[in-house]
């Protein structure tokens, strides 16, 4: 059953690392941000199936924590400010209704590492019409952001932020595969109107994505 876990409200855990939350009926709506608040040092925070009584947003932020698992959330907003974040384990999709997105090219570093059934299991975003990409990494257009664009089918906006400047970061170790030709670049992009690149370089991927979409008439 779902115990109701009560504590303190002035609690303070200075060397607690790894805090675990299974089974815990939750009341209080700022009672997972006031326990972060109090362990400074935490680095792993799973939450278990956890029972949310009248709460329907989740906040979690801890500039210490390295590892985060959450199964069953509250079913509103979930805002995570982690910067230390190395593991993020999430068992249910919640961006099926977002608008607006931005993601980090490191997601698709991950997607392209797992094997094409973790693709095929990707929502699709009915309602999403400006997604932003983080770019931070020599990269390219990767089979992971086209299953993005192909599960989009309302995208009008597409916004490659902060560019591809290979100038100022060599590592190309994990340097993604560019796909083939426009049919397969532009698939899913049919309402598309708006392309960004801020900060463009000029790189192989990005002239393949402009003259892509632009041949075929999107924009």
């Amino acid at each position: 059953m779902a115990v109701v876990l009560n504590l303190p409200r002035c609690v303070h855990f200075p060397k607690l690392k790894h805090l675990c939350l299974q089974d815990v009926r939750i009341k209080d709506k700022y009672f997972i941000e006031r326990i972060l608040s109090n362990c400074p040092v935490l680095e792993q925070l799973i939450l278990g199936s956890c029972t949310w009584d009248s709460i329907a947003d989740l906040c979690i932020y801890s500039p210490t924590l390295k590892r985060l698992s959450i199964t069953q959330p509250p079913c509103g907003e979930i805002n995570i400010n982690a910067p230390s974040l190395e593991y993020f384990s999430y068992t249910r999709f919640l961006l099926f209704n977002v608008k607006h997105l931005r993601v980090h090219d490191r997601l698709f570093k991950a997607l392209a590492l797992t094997d094409d059934h973790l693709l095929l299991k990707l929502p699709t975003f009915h309602n999403l019409s400006d997604l932003v990409v983080i770019c931070s990494y020599p990269s390219s257009i990767d089979r992971a952001l086209l299953r993005l664009f192909q599960k989009s089918p309302k995208l009008e906006s597409l916004v490659f932020h902060n560019g591809n400047d290979c100038r100022s970061n060599e590592d190309h170790s994990w340097k993604l595969n560019i796909m083939p030709e426009c049919p397969d670049i532009v698939s899913g992009l049919e309402h598309l109107n708006v392309l960004e690149f801020i900060e463009f370089f000029g790189d192989p991927w990005e002239m393949t994505v402009a003259g892509s979409v632009a041949a075929v008439g999107y924009l």
